[in-house]
């Protein structure tokens, strides 16, 4: 994460970040590098009135519901099993669920969790839960997250 904001901060200086079209130019750089590693967070920035600008990490995707809605008790407790032994979060500690792209036999979501830990103000953390259903059957899950257990 660390390397996509330098080439964030540094897309900017290069580009001249006085104009809003150049600090849309690095956002969409920065997001698109985070989609291509599956990250829960994007990059928003903000041009402020005097020329400057900040930026925020915000969640991936839009507010919906998890595909896991749909699917049978054992997928669905295997992943918070998978859940559980990565991040050390229970059921309980999620807070909200974003889609960034659910296109069979592909889902990408980002759940984001209570965390007491969280070094954001708001003390959650993300993870982004990739499932594929390849045509041979079964599931693939993968998670993407720094959480780090207990």
């Amino acid at each position: 994460m660390t390397k996509i904001f330098i080439f964030f901060l540094l897309g900017l200086v290069l580009l001249g970040c006085a104009e809003n079209t150049t600090l849309t130019r690095g956002e969409e750089l920065a997001n698109r590098k985070f989609y291509q590693e599956r990250s829960p967070q994007r990059v928003k920035t903000h041009l402020l009135e005097n020329g400057a600008y900040t930026f925020e990490y915000v969640w991936a995707g839009v507010k919906g519901s998890s595909v896991l809605g749909v699917v049978d008790e054992v997928l669905k407790r295997d992943v918070h099993q998978l859940i559980k032994s990565r991040c050390d979060f229970d059921k309980s500690d999620l807070q909200e669920t974003y889609i960034v792209e659910h296109k069979h036999p592909f889902f990408y979501e980002v759940w984001v969790y209570h965390d007491p830990k969280s070094k954001r103000k708001d003390k959650t953390t993300g993870l982004s839960l990739i499932l594929e259903f390849p045509t041979t059957g079964g599931t693939d899950i993968n998670i993407v997250s720094h959480c780090t257990k207990g």
